[in-house]
């Protein structure tokens, strides 16, 4: 069987892509809309899922554009199970070849009505948790996702290994794509941007981009800029996104206890961050876990060095002195250390570190590479 073609020999290959809230301001729901678009038209006849979005007009709009089918089902809650069956019906009526579902609650459900619906090929694609605690999340990936899904993608090795020694999922049931990006688009110059922040065009400049949420650990980027005023006069934190209120409103007030609110600013969520992240002298993650996070790679293609901690898949991608620095303690105090080594390079060692970080980016992270592997792995499982 050729690649793209469905194991009765049709031709098209038909993909429905499956996840909760599409419009969500997360990496993993970016990454589901673009991949379906990204699919080649020439080869797949795509549909898109949103089990519950509600507000959809702007995503319709996109895919409708794109040449994708586009369902909602409008579940209320968890506990809202009718609408499954409209699911269930399309899946059967337009004999859909391959269900790709994405996070945990599209992965549970997805894998057994994939199942029941006659399904060639369900993929479960896991972007990244903690892998503590919540036993339930534990028996349902090993029990229900890793027994009905063909294949569970992780992002990185390190989710795959987590997958196997924590959630005790067969290494045979799981394949490794990494996250892959476009190119951002930057539309005005740095200059520009620091000015319309108010941030003199000397000042070093430190970028994070990030949904604000415990996982982050933006208050470790905080604490670290008490030390970083110091040390780099006139430095400037800038974080790019939105997320939990109860979080965002403890991260603002932990900033004026420390007397941070000429040093560290919340920008919100921006149609433009890849103008911020342009702007910045280094990009910055201080995270608990992650699996291969967008906004490193986004800095990366932006030729901007980063400073994260090493949890998850992030030593897989930042290559320590080459490309920036990995922080080993999770710590402010070694978060700060980190960012004052960078800050006093000179500024060519900063552009080589950029250079490094971009070709690396776009010899294994693009999102032309991503697509491919997807691809290619629809093709494996159908022609299996």
């Amino acid at each position: 069987m050729n690649a793209g073609e469905t194991s009765n020999g049709v031709g098209r290959v038909r993909t429905l892509t499956l996840i909760d809230k599409p419009l969500a301001i997360g990496g993993a729901e970016r990454l589901a809309v673009d991949l379906t678009i990204a699919l080649d038209p020439a080869r797949f006849d795509r549909y898109f899922c949103a089990t519950r979005q509600t507000e959809f007009r702007q995503l319709d709009d996109q895919l409708r554009s794109a040449g994708v089918e586009y369902l909602a089902l409008e579940r209320r809650s968890r506990y809202d199970l009718k609408p499954w069956w409209s699911l269930l019906r399309l899946l059967r009526r337009e004999r859909i070849d391959v269900l790709h579902t994405h996070l945990l609650g599209s992965n549970l459900w997805g894998s057994v009505l994939g199942r029941l619906s006659g399904v060639s090929a369900v993929v479960a694609h896991e972007h990244t948790w903690s892998y503590v605690g919540r036993p339930f999340r534990k028996l349902a990936d090993r029990h229900v996702v890793a027994r009905f899904a063909d294949t569970i993608i992780a992002v990185s090795q390190a989710d795959a290994d987590k997958m196997t020694s924590v959630e005790r999922i067969p290494a045979g049931k799981i394949t490794v794509i990494p996250n892959g990006i476009q190119d951002p688009m930057v539309t005005a110059t740095r200059d520009e941007v620091r000015a319309e922040l108010g941030i003199a065009p000397t000042a070093f400049l430190i970028a994070a981009v990030a949904v604000i949420r415990p996982q982050k650990r933006l208050d470790r980027l905080i604490e670290a800029a008490t030390i970083l005023r110091t040390e780099i006069p006139g430095v400037q934190v800038v974080v790019v996104g939105a997320g939990y209120p109860e979080e965002t409103l403890k991260l603002e007030r932990l900033v004026e206890e420390r007397g941070l609110q000429t040093t560290v600013r919340f920008l919100g969520e921006r149609n433009d961050a890849a103008n911020v992240m342009a702007a910045a002298d280094l990009g910055i993650i201080t995270s608990d876990y992650e699996g291969i996070p967008l906004s490193l790679l986004e800095f990366m293609a932006l030729r901007r060095p980063v400073v994260a901690t090493a949890v998850g898949g992030i030593p897989e991608v930042l290559r320590d002195g080459e490309t920036g620095r990995l922080v080993h303690e999770l710590t402010p105090e070694a978060v700060a250390e980190a960012v004052v080594a960078v800050s006093r390079l000179t500024d060519d060692r900063r552009d080589e570190l950029g250079e490094a970080a971009r070709a690396l980016q776009q010899e294994t992270y693009s999102f032309e590479a991503y697509i491919r592997s997807v691809q290619e792995l629809y093709a494996r499982l159908l022609d299996r």
